[in-house]
């Protein structure tokens, strides 16, 4: 049955998230890193609790919120990689992925969504998954630079890695620390606690290129706000 005041909540509960996001792209722009940190997981905190109540109570959870919640768990491990928490970091990246794929799962026409996905996978090491992810949103997007940029960016460090294979030559291997597709759940460790090395040295400077293709994070929210129609419940 429909429940207007549950609704409410929800609605009340999302906003005071994406309020939360915003401000912490406020305090990041002006250099409060701390604050922008705390306001992300804020932020990540009051849309997790949005879905959690609507699945309680049977409401429908768009694909835009899920989308709005990876961007928060993308911002809240942008953070804690740059304050050297690789643990919560890593956390933090997976949960966005999880999101990421569910609004893809609801809605997959979304090209944000699949850029979304893409700039996670760089991100934590799964170069051949963001080609595929950044293809798609150049499919669905022809005329998004964004997304053709991050294509390009991402075959170049491909071929940066593992070289540019000859031919016919099948794609590197998914790294044995990567989340494998349908596995569920949330690995608790970043790769270097996995047998990987360096990978919060890595992961700064893949953030580094993004940032010099994509510019800010807010990029990615604008992205994803774009194609939601407004948002929320």
């Amino acid at each position: 049955m429909f429940n207007p005041a549950a609704q409410a909540q929800c609605q009340q509960q999302w906003m005071n998230g994406v309020m939360s996001w915003q401000q912490g792209v406020a305090a990041e722009q002006q250099g409060n890193l701390v604050a922008a940190a705390q306001l992300y997981e804020q932020s990540a905190g009051w849309i997790q609790q949005s879905v959690a109540n609507a699945l309680a109570w049977g409401i429908q959870v768009p694909d835009g919120v899920h989308a709005n919640l990876g961007v928060a768990y993308y911002s809240a491990a942008r953070a804690a990689t740059t304050f050297g928490n690789g643990p919560l970091a890593w956390q933090r990246y997976s949960q966005a992925l999880m999101e990421f794929n569910q609004a893809i799962a609801l809605n997959p026409a979304m090209a944000p969504y699949h850029f979304g996905a893409g700039i996670v996978l760089m991100l934590m090491g799964n170069l051949p998954e963001a080609d595929r992810a950044f293809s798609t949103a150049c499919q669905l997007a022809p005329g998004e630079p964004m997304a053709q940029n991050m294509l390009a960016t991402v075959r170049s460090m491909e071929g940066a890695s593992v070289g540019v294979p000859a031919a016919g030559r099948a794609p590197a291997p998914m790294p044995a620390w990567f989340p494998q597709p349908g596995g569920g759940g949330i690995p608790q460790s970043p790769p270097e606690h996995a047998g990987g090395s360096g990978w919060l040295e890595k992961i700064n400077e893949v953030c580094t290129t993004i940032d010099k293709v994509v510019g800010t994070i807010g990029n990615v929210q604008g992205l994803v706000q774009g194609s939601q129609g407004g948002g929320g419940f």
